[in-house]
């Protein structure tokens, strides 16, 4: 089935040239939005790395995940945050990089529709 693009493209106000200008205000946007998550994100990480190795372990990942748990109203799982923190830990060291972390929380924010808005960018 092919889906249609009519919420995309609107006739009545997107020409080829507006269209287009559309679409690079959404993308920057986008961007912009991605990059603050990031900055937050290192953050974050920072925090949990309590004994500052620039790693961190899993105790530190779990302490890290029940709490965002706790602060979303969502429960923790130990079968499921075992299962993320191996698939996280992609070269399979036994602990996360911050390059292993973050490419997994962006990759769930995107998942999760984090940064999906109908609102433009100020022109």
């Amino acid at each position: 089935m092919v889906e249609s693009t009519e919420q995309e493209f609107d006739p009545s106000i997107d020409t080829p040239p507006e269209y287009t200008r559309r679409l690079e205000r959404k993308k920057t946007a986008r961007m912009e939005a991605e990059k603050k998550f990031l900055e937050g994100a290192r953050k974050i990480f920072d925090d949990a790395d309590t004994d500052k190795s620039t790693f961190l372990s899993l105790d530190q990942a779990r302490v890290l995940a029940q709490g965002m748990h706790s602060q979303h109203g969502t429960e923790f799982n130990e079968e499921q945050f075992q299962a993320y923190f191996k698939e996280t830990d992609l070269n399979g060291d036994g602990k996360l990089s911050w390059e292993e972390w973050s490419a997994k929380a962006l990759e769930q924010a995107r998942d999760g529709d984090y940064f999906d808005s109908d609102e433009e960018a100020d022109e």
